[in-house]
């Protein structure tokens, strides 16, 4: 059944239901039409019950394919960060918090930039600016920083991931 269709019966069954509430004593004097108005509703809490087996059944394979593409991202080979359009990180997977020598959840929320090498923010800057207004996949060499001051030189690749809701989030692939 599709979702309208039981969306449909559910509202009309909670009509019925409050008229049944509103006239409960006429109902009383009424037994064959109470009968048939309780067995309406029976009916609809047991496809009730199996929409919500239904329901959980796809929650637990959303969930269970959420969990692959997960591991997945964090298992890449190469680095990989996802960002807002401002470049503030929200996602970065193993590869990429090794590369930069600290971990994942201290990367999180923070901006890109301040993981690339001074000498080569403003090519970073330009570089993003450049792709925001063309939005064509871009390519190009600079130095990251890690938290000790080391410089890793880095190939940066950056392309757009269009979302159903909300503004497109940008994925950083990092490769050495």
């Amino acid at each position: 059944m599709s979702p309208y269709i039981f969306n449909f019966k559910f509202q009309v069954s909670q009509v019925k239901l409050n008229l049944l509430i509103k006239n409960i004593d006429e109902l009383l004097l009424q037994p064959e039409l109470l009968k048939a108005v309780l067995e309406e509703l029976s009916m609809v809490l047991e496809e009730l019950q199996v929409q919500q087996e239904e329901l959980l059944a796809n929650q637990s394979q959303l969930e269970s394919s959420y969990r692959f593409y997960q591991e997945l991202f964090d298992c890449a080979p190469n680095g990989y960060l996802i960002t807002d359009e401002e470049g503030v990180i929200e996602q970065v997977n193993q590869s990429a918090a090794n590369l930069l020598k600290i971990r994942q959840d201290f990367i999180i929320g923070k901006p890109l930039s301040i993981f690339i090498a001074t000498t080569d923010r403003n090519l970073f800057f330009s570089q993003l600016n450049k792709f925001l207004q063309s939005e064509k996949l871009a390519k190009w060499q600079l130095n990251l920083r890690t938290r000790q001051e080391q410089m890793i030189p880095v190939n940066l690749q950056i392309s757009k991931l269009e979302q159903e809701k909300g503004p497109p989030k940008l994925r950083w692939e990092v490769q050495i």
